[in-house]
């Protein structure tokens, strides 16, 4: 569906098979949190369009615009169009990129994944861990389960 949007606007575009292209393969995974996930679309200032797959809205944050995995192609043509559409939102979702790409590495994210552990085990023994080490919404229109970081960063919520 993304090659057909583009097609239609008569929008140049290198379509890689990441079953053919390993550094490709490679790019897809780090921008989706380790999946091999497509269509992953790279725009070349920086924005990024992503199935909203947890793990991908964990990794790109506020910086990509998704598309609902649920709803499938018909998200994914309304959110390129908005891309391709709207300059205000390839603006400022481009600073969005450009901060993020500076934030993120593997390098922070697992001295996270270290830290949070190390909270765990300290605070481990018979029961449930701290209120303050799980994602608990405790109050009115908020769900009252734990919910991920990723989905928050997502607007699921």
């Amino acid at each position: 569906m993304a090659k057909h949007v583009l097609d239609s606007r008569e929008i140049a575009y290198e379509y890689i098979d990441i079953d053919l292209a390993p550094e490709a393969a490679a790019l897809v995974q780090r921008i989706n949190g380790g999946f091999r996930t497509v269509p992953t679309i790279l725009f070349p200032d920086g924005r990024v369009l992503v199935n909203d797959h947890p793990p991908n809205a964990e990794t790109v944050g506020d910086a990509g615009i998704y598309f609902s995995g649920k709803a499938g192609v018909d998200d994914l043509a309304r959110q390129l169009g908005r891309l391709l559409d709207d300059p205000g939102v390839v603006a400022s979702y481009r600073s969005r990129a450009l901060r993020r790409a500076r934030e993120y590495s593997w390098e922070a994210i697992t001295d996270e994944y270290e830290q949070l552990l190390t909270q765990v085990c300290e605070a481990s023994g018979h029961g449930s861990l701290p209120p303050s080490m799980l994602d608990l919404e405790l109050a009115g229109d908020q769900p009252t389960e734990p919910v991920s970081v990723a989905q928050k960063a997502v607007g699921l919520l």
